[in-house]
């Protein structure tokens, strides 16, 4: 994921990526580095355009989903493994807590967003699940 995955994601973004630990994030998604406060060859980007925590446990999500809310970022999202609708309510609903306790200044279903991608597989076929935070809670996207 760390390796391959998510660095073929920036091409397609339009942003550079730091796929390996920043701040304690897995990875990070910006537009520029601050080659000026700190050199040609920083590895500082000036602002997150998106902060992701991808975790192979579900069991420890919800410490990830709390980091997530202490950054600033257009876009915070959460990468995770649940096989079933059940599992994947359960956690919702504790991430939506999470998200709402943190959203202080009420822009998290305007202006800095949440996404959580739950992956789940059965003998042949992997399925991914994606949902958005809105103001009663997380929301499943339908993609084509």
């Amino acid at each position: 994921m760390r390796e391959t995955i998510l660095p073929g994601i920036a091409p397609v973004l339009g942003v550079q990526v730091c796929p390996w630990d920043y701040y304690t994030l897995d990875c990070v998604y910006f537009a520029e580095r601050d080659t000026e406060s700190f050199g040609p060859q920083s590895n500082y980007a000036k602002c997150f355009s998106v902060a992701l925590e991808h975790e192979n446990d579900i069991s420890g999500t919800a410490v990830e989903m709390n980091k997530l809310q202490l950054f600033n970022a257009p876009l915070k999202v959460l990468i995770t493994y649940a096989d079933t609708e059940a599992q994947r309510a359960y956690y919702l609903e504790c991430y939506a807590r999470i998200v709402r306790e943190a959203d202080i200044f009420g822009d998290f279903t305007t202006l800095r967003r949440q996404l959580v991608i739950f992956g789940s597989r059965d003998d042949c076929n992997a399925y991914w699940h994606f949902y958005t935070f809105e103001e009663d809670g997380f929301r499943e996207l339908k993609v084509a």
